[in-house]
């Protein structure tokens, strides 16, 4: 795809940049290093998770990504996933963009609390030492205002390079602030009084509960009910529900056991005399709450 991949390291003064193609194979002889930065990044992408990122790969072969790390001696302290592309507003120009497949909400790269000058520097030279065809990066759904961004933003100011947002939009994930936060404060007083509406019209088809789930030996059954109901509807009929595509199905199952397993799960239904009606899957990984699936 680029000169890189025939010659994968980049050696800087500050660290050390390798490209080489996106496998299994590749990820598992980083993964003690990929764990502990996900645990210490400024941000802890959950899609770029292992508990993720190893079981989007069939989900992500078609794209021809690659695998974008950046060392400090034995420390991995940045991590990302590009992809070669041509072609952007009109003019047939090669450029690096995130590889990202449809489940992914979050593309900002995992950089070590503390690094992201030293990534974003290493970044622009990764780019220059590149392919001569591939021109700029385009890094989508990153974290607007996360250090990261601005340390990319500081750089290239100071550097005299061009950098600009595309522009924003909002996802579902939340930052709380702490463990006992109230998310009722995220909510509008006209968004919690139609909650309390539509809650009193299902307390007259029967009686309104609640459900989280807190045992493992439920954990099948649940996610077998969920992805079910949420094949039942409209995403079933046009084909886009998560049993649709079996890789999607297989992802799902293996984030959420994995979720259940870190303490990062948030799995709940709506029940009407004790019949799921609803079903909500979030994930938890600090600084956000993400909202990934409803059904």
């Amino acid at each position: 795809m680029s000169g890189l991949v025939g010659n994968p390291a980049m050696h800087s003064r500050d660290a050390v940049w390798r490209t080489v193609p996106l496998t299994g194979e590749h990820l598992h002889s980083i993964l003690p290093q990929w764990r502990d930065l996900w645990q210490k990044a400024g941000e802890r992408n959950f899609f770029l998770s292992p508990d993720f990122l190893l079981p989007s790969l069939p989900l992500l072969a078609s794209k021809r990504p690659m695998l974008v790390t950046a060392f400090r001696g034995e420390s991995l302290i940045g991590l990302m996933v590009m992809r070669g592309d041509i072609g952007y507003a009109k003019l047939p120009i090669g450029f690096w963009r995130s590889a990202l497949h449809a489940e992914q909400y979050l593309g900002t790269p995992l950089v070590m609390k503390g690094e992201e000058g030293t990534f974003a520097k290493g970044l622009c030279e990764w780019l220059d030492r590149s392919d001569s065809s591939r021109c700029f990066v385009k890094i989508a759904y990153i974290s607007a205002d996360c250090d990261l961004a601005n340390a990319i933003k500081g750089f290239c100011a100071n550097d005299e390079r061009v950098s600009f947002e595309q522009g924003r939009h909002a996802r579902a994930a939340i930052s709380p602030a702490s463990d006992d936060v109230e998310f009722d404060a995220h909510l509008s007083a006209n968004r919690r009084r139609s909650l309390r509406k539509a809650r009193r019209k299902l307390e007259s088809l029967g009686a309104v509960d609640i459900e989280s789930l807190t045992k493992a030996d439920a954990l099948s059954d649940w996610i077998d009910d969920f992805l079910k109901l949420e094949n039942s509807g409209w995403k079933g009929a046009e084909g886009s529900s998560i049993l649709s595509n079996p890789d999607e199905t297989e992802l799902y199952r293996s984030i959420i056991r994995a979720a259940f397993d870190i303490g990062g799960l948030h799995f709940s239904r709506l029940c009407i005399d004790s019949k799921p009606i609803a079903y909500t899957l979030d994930i938890r990984a600090v600084p956000f709450a993400f909202c990934l699936k409803s059904a």
